[in-house]
């Protein structure tokens, strides 16, 4: 396998976040901020799950994690930014 080939068969990352000062700007208070975020973050994989079935590529949802651990995977800082979801892209096997 050449490294081109190699590189086009690669996953993508999607890594979706959230500052965390938004939840409380929501006029409903900070709880309904946190439900229209988790439904907006659900509607954007949804379309991930969609598009890529129509290209027949691969996605799957990660979904469970624990924060910290989680933003520092992707080196950002948990106190103002929150990782709400990750979706991987890519061939199917």
């Amino acid at each position: 396998m050449t490294p081109a080939s190699a590189a086009a068969r690669c996953a993508t990352v999607f890594v979706l976040t959230i500052a965390r000062a938004g939840f409380t700007q929501d006029p409903a208070g900070a709880a309904r901020g946190y439900c229209h975020t988790v439904l907006e973050f659900g509607m954007i994989g949804e379309r991930l799950y969609l598009k890529a079935g129509a290209l027949g590529l691969g996605v799957c949802a990660v979904g469970t994690f624990y924060d910290d651990e989680a933003a520092a995977l992707v080196g950002i800082d948990p106190t103002p930014e929150w990782p709400v979801h990750f979706v991987t892209l890519g061939w199917p096997a």
